[in-house]
């Protein structure tokens, strides 16, 4: 049958070609994944657009060939976030995956401890990613010495709609408009860790880059003419227990401190398709208590794991805690 090799994705790129390489990992991800609750339900096009994710490097990234079948993945997306209010250099890991056929045989430990020898030798500080908790990945994860560090929590209500308060307005932004929402998103979040900046470059992936079958509609809640609130809304197919699901998920939600309870109701006024997911940092109390007061509930999500590689990230894995960010893309994969 021929030698299982590890690769780097770009010399993936290279045997397989272009055209060949999105198919086959959107394959891969199919048979992986759809089973896989809460996740977006796989697509070639998703797949092509996750490739085109900012930081996504496919020399750090691996691949696993058995001659020119592709049977094992794990993306590593270069990232800066904080952690303990220190500010690290991390490789995030994503949709690491090994075809049913082909587990048990070590596929996956060889592609992360390759990927992890490249992120030290490079000096980067740590890598992280997102998992379930008690799962068989997890426990794979903790065995190669990733640290379960921060959960998050979905948040789900099962109607939309509603009336914004008087004096709130809520409407569409164009691309052209969209600068303030972003510079708020960035401001109410910079003191989370987890949170990585939305610069120009992933905003325009978030937003205007995305398939047709994932759209992405960015909302603005006014107070007159002051923008106090923003979120966008992503109708997709969500993974269940009984199949795909479409969903309505809520994606860089940002209010304004001292207005985030009257921005939220006036967000939630906005025409979705129910029901609306939101995902938090499970000791995130403040959005907590904003979601669950405007009858969302919530539901486990997946653990943030973290792989120490400097001494700058064990130092803050020591400091104390702030309220924790979860990367929609590793966790849900939009």
């Amino acid at each position: 049958m021929g030698e299982i090799e590890i690769v780097p994705l770009e010399e993936a790129r290279r045997r397989l070609g272009d055209e060949q390489l999105a198919p086959r990992l959107a394959e891969l991800k199919g048979l992986c994944f759809s089973t896989f609750e809460g996740v977006a339900w796989p697509t070639l096009a998703a797949t092509r657009w996750y490739l085109a994710r900012p930081g996504l490097d496919p020399a750090l990234g691996r691949v696993a060939l058995l001659g020119d079948r592709l049977i094992g993945n794990a993306y590593v997306t270069r990232l800066t976030f904080p952690v303990g209010g220190r500010a690290l250099r991390v490789g995030m890991f994503d949709t690491v995956m090994t075809h049913p056929a082909h587990r048990q045989q070590g596929i996956a430990r060889r592609m992360l401890s390759a990927a992890l020898a490249d992120l030290a030798a490079r000096g980067w500080d740590a890598a992280a990613l997102y998992t379930a908790p008690g799962s068989l990945p997890y426990g794979l994860y903790a065995r190669l010495g990733f640290q379960p560090h921060r959960a998050s929590v979905i948040w789900r209500r099962e109607r939309a709609g509603g009336e914004a308060p008087e004096g709130w307005a809520v409407r569409a932004l164009a691309p052209e408009e969209q600068e303030p929402a972003r510079a708020l998103a960035n401001r109410a979040h910079a003191g989370e860790d987890g949170f990585v900046p939305v610069d120009e470059a992933l905003w325009r992936w978030r937003k205007w880059e995305r398939p047709a079958e994932r759209p992405a509609r960015v909302l603005g809640a006014w107070q007159g003419e002051r923008l106090a609130g923003t979120v966008t809304l992503c109708p997709l197919e969500v993974v269940t227990s009984h199949g795909p699901e479409r969903s309505t998920y809520w994606v860089d939600l940002a209010l304004e401190p001292g207005d985030e309870g009257p921005a939220l109701r006036a967000l939630l006024a906005a025409e979705a398709a129910p029901p609306l997911l939101a995902l938090a940092g499970e000791d995130d109390a403040r959005l907590a208590g904003l979601l669950a007061g405007e009858g969302f509930s919530p539901a486990p999500g997946e653990v943030c794991m973290l792989y120490p590689l400097a001494d700058a990230a064990r130092a803050a894995l020591e400091a104390p805690r702030r309220p924790w960010h979860a990367l929609i893309e590793s966790v849900v994969g939009i």
